[in-house]
């Protein structure tokens, strides 16, 4: 699956698993639906996940090429879910969060005339 979006904030975790610590790369996107005219949906929020392990280093190589506000299309699996997180002034925000394969920068802002 492919969604594309700006990138809100990347955020890195480190975690403890049964197989030693791991870090977990987040990247916030936000599709504003401006690819389509004349569009009133509200903007879509995304988490996609980026585990590293032995073959990838996905926080070095993500935070060293990407930057708040790239567009960006990010190739995904197909299992998605939906969650639900409050912010610091309380209301609640629901997102989709899927795992990524991988992330490009998008050529749509330098095609358009």
């Amino acid at each position: 699956m492919l969604i594309r979006g700006h990138i809100d904030h990347v955020h890195i975790s480190d975690l403890d698993t049964r197989r030693g610590p791991v870090s977990l790369t987040s990247v916030w996107l936000v599709d504003h639906h401006d690819h389509v005219p004349a569009t009133k949906q509200h903007p879509t929020l995304y988490e996609v996940q980026f585990l590293n392990d032995k073959g990838h280093d996905w926080a070095h190589a993500i935070t060293s090429r990407f930057h708040d506000g790239d567009r960006v299309l990010a190739l995904v699996r197909d299992d998605v879910e939906t969650a639900t997180t409050t912010s610091t002034e309380g209301h609640q925000r629901t997102y989709i969060r899927t795992r990524g394969i991988d992330l490009a920068l998008s050529a749509l802002d330098a095609a358009r005339q």
